[in-house]
């Protein structure tokens, strides 16, 4: 009985720590926001998704001369919204 009480107060300070705000979470969420833009800017390049394309940038000015562009970059404009 004693061991499932405390396992139970454990469980809620985890709970409470991911639920209330704190830096660290503050952290975990930015990160995942990153993950998410992401992710649907690559799916826009790469044909994956039917409502967006590649971006209508053009070949980036640091892409080394060796470096062959596709001409078909992350469109991080889509993924943003």
């Amino acid at each position: 009985m004693c061991m499932s009480v405390h396992n139970l107060l454990k469980l809620k300070q985890i709970y409470t720590f991911f639920i209330a705000g704190s830096p660290e979470m503050a952290f975990i969420h930015a990160l995942a926001a990153a993950m998410v833009t992401s992710f649907i800017a690559r799916a826009c390049r790469d044909g994956q998704l039917a409502s967006c394309g590649c971006s209508r940038g053009s070949r980036p000015k640091q892409l080394h001369d060796d470096w062959t562009w596709g001409g078909c970059g992350d469109n991080l404009e889509y993924a943003y919204k």
